[in-house]
């Protein structure tokens, strides 16, 4: 089940938050806010210091007496990054695990659902946002779609999650702007409270001979193919952190990472070889904070607008001899974006039936 996460993020002197959880409670304060304050910032001991002071507490509000175990559970991540120790963190991510599979065995119609940001080229934003609609977590998963300008494709990718039985809203969006990234990530934290997972989709690409490439088309690339992963995870991850829980998800090109020349798509080349870097530096940063950082790799997929007799002649230099289809990349997607593969990070899955081996 997937843990619901997004946070804003807030400045907070360390000091004052020490000497919050040390005072009395006083009847009727908002307990379950300075909570959230408290793990918005990582101190996981304060935290647990906090829940443990408030338990018993009969003002305590119903929902949050509900779900302690939850809480305590996300206490317990951000107190494991904190500790020097790996006995003592191994100790507290267990204990976490057991007490997050304890609430949702005993609250099995708990909302505990994934927001989902994503970004995709216009010309492919409704055949790859349907992978958000199949990959859903659980019935009442909610799923958030970007789009950049056209705006029928992307309520019709509303609709199609909507029909798996999913929530979703699609929100508009330049995700080469970071200050529209921004927007964004707040609209989903005002929308739905949380944000676990992103998936940053394909974007758009050009080829034409690389000396003839001009300024504006080569920046517009990286705008659109790699600036986005990047201003995404950093708008996402301090609620992730905050609820030791999190998913990034990138897409690359199957070829990537055999860095080798691309004389007529140079540009979207180098986006894509930079993102698996980006991916493996992400995942890095923010492992501690049991959150996972990979890329999906996708070949030659047979998709709208591809000419016929192009793919044809690439057939040649598939292995597996035919055609990928999306829904080979929302199988690997699934996996990545799942409980199962929290200890898969930095990787890189290649859905190409061994095209580019």
């Amino acid at each position: 089940m997937i843990r619901r996460t997004l946070c804003r993020v807030g400045l907070l002197s360390a000091c004052w938050l020490m000497a919050a959880v040390s005072r009395p409670c006083a009847a009727g304060e908002p307990y379950a806010s300075f909570l959230r304050g408290l793990m918005q910032r990582g101190y996981g001991e304060q935290s647990l210091a906090y829940l443990d002071q408030i338990a018993e507490r009969p003002d305590l509000p119903a929902d949050l007496k509900q779900t302690l175990d939850l809480e305590r559970s996300k206490c317990l991540r951000l107190a494991a990054g904190e500790t020097g120790d790996p006995q003592q963190r191994d100790i507290r991510l267990a204990e976490a695990k057991r007490l997050a599979d304890k609430f949702f065995a005993e609250n099995p119609t708990h909302p505990a659902a994934a927001a989902v940001v994503a970004s995709a080229g216009d010309d492919k934003l409704v055949r790859g946002q349907n992978l958000l609609a199949q990959a859903r977590f659980s019935q009442d998963a909610e799923a958030q779609a970007k789009f950049r300008t056209d705006a029928r494709a992307a309520e019709a990718t509303r609709a199609s999650i909507e029909a798996t039985g999913a929530p979703a809203l699609a929100l508009q969006a330049d995700l080469g702007e970071v200050t529209e990234v921004r927007a964004l990530v707040a609209r989903v934290e005002a929308s739905w409270g949380r944000l676990d997972a992103v998936v940053h989709g394909a974007g758009p690409y050009h080829d034409g001979p690389l000396l003839e490439e001009t300024p504006e088309r080569w920046r517009e690339t990286f705008r659109q193919n790699l600036d986005p992963l990047l201003f995404l995870a950093q708008a996402a991850a301090p609620g992730m952190q905050a609820r030791g829980w999190g998913r990034i998800l990138g897409l690359g090109l199957a070829t990537a990472d055999r860095l080798a020349a691309q004389p007529n798509v140079t540009a979207y080349y180098i986006a894509k070889a930079g993102l698996l870097v980006l991916v493996r530096s992400l995942a890095k940063v923010l492992a501690p904070h049991g959150i996972t950082v990979n890329a999906v790799s996708p070949g030659i997929l047979e998709t709208p607008g591809y000419p016929r007799p192009d793919l044809e002649e690439l057939l040649e230099r598939i292995p597996a001899g035919h055609l990928g289809q999306v829904d080979d990349v929302v199988g690997a997607a699934r996996f990545l974006l799942s409980e199962g593969a929290g200890y898969v990070t930095g990787a890189n899955i290649h859905v190409s039936g061994g095209w580019g081996l």
